[in-house]
């Protein structure tokens, strides 16, 4: 696990590297904040155009590796008008809880295939995994279990999984929102792509999350309070 967690804030620092040339510290600046996730309402979506929702789920519905229970079911039944999607970095046992406690909610992966290097999305929908391949701007259903020797995951933070996301899904950024607690992971690909973005701070039950996580979360709300202060 502390292996794990390492790795989480080695990938947040290489995600920044490889992407200072697109960087801007406006990225980092959700469209609006949120102290607790049962505020959000419906209303305040559809005023703002929004027909899709994007969800994280650790830190954002749930704690860090929590489940989804009957008090989490209820509030996400108050956003069945919307097209909802739940993009999450959970290990494959959390995607399979996810999907059984939330059958009509698309929980979405990604995976790189590293021989034909191309990007493969991956649904669970109604007990069924779904997989396309995603090549010159086409979709490819693959039918037949994907060899786990030529794959890997594709974690976020990623512009490019959640680019393939919106374009298989057919989402318009402008009318779609990505609510979740990590400025790194959740809003800087979403602000990146012309998403509305909804930041969850603090995070659901953050006590919960381990100390390097913790601590990775606090770098980012001094590289937003450092924005902040030079844009003043």
């Amino acid at each position: 696990m502390v292996f794990t967690n390492k790795f989480e804030v080695i990938r947040t620092l290489m995600f920044l590297i490889k992407n200072l040339k697109y960087f801007k510290f406006k990225f980092l600046i959700p469209s609006e904040y949120l102290d607790n996730i049962n505020k959000l309402e419906p209303e305040l979506l559809r005023k703002k155009g929004i027909d899709t929702i994007i969800w994280d789920v650790e830190g954002t519905i749930t704690e860090y590796r929590g489940k989804i229970s009957d008090k989490e079911n209820k509030f996400l039944t108050k956003f069945k008008g919307f097209n909802n999607y739940i993009l999450t970095n959970a290990p494959e046992e959390m995607c399979n809880e996810l999907s059984n406690a939330l059958p009509e909610i698309p929980i979405i992966t990604g995976y790189y295939h590293i021989l034909k290097k191309k990007v493969i999305i991956r649904k669970i929908i109604n007990h069924k995994k779904i997989y396309v391949l995603v090549e010159n701007n086409k979709q490819i259903a693959i039918k037949k279990p994907i060899n786990k020797l030529n794959i890997q995951r594709i974690r976020k933070p990623s512009v490019l999984l959640l680019k393939k996301v919106l374009f298989i899904e057919n989402i318009t950024p402008k009318n779609s929102v990505m609510i979740g607690d990590n400025t790194i992971t959740d809003i800087f690909p979403a602000n990146y792509l012309g998403m509305f973005t909804i930041q969850i701070k603090p995070p659901t039950n953050a006590t919960s999350f381990p100390l390097t996580l913790r601590m990775l979360r606090h770098c980012e709300y001094i590289l937003v309070w450092i924005f902040k202060l030079i844009k003043k």
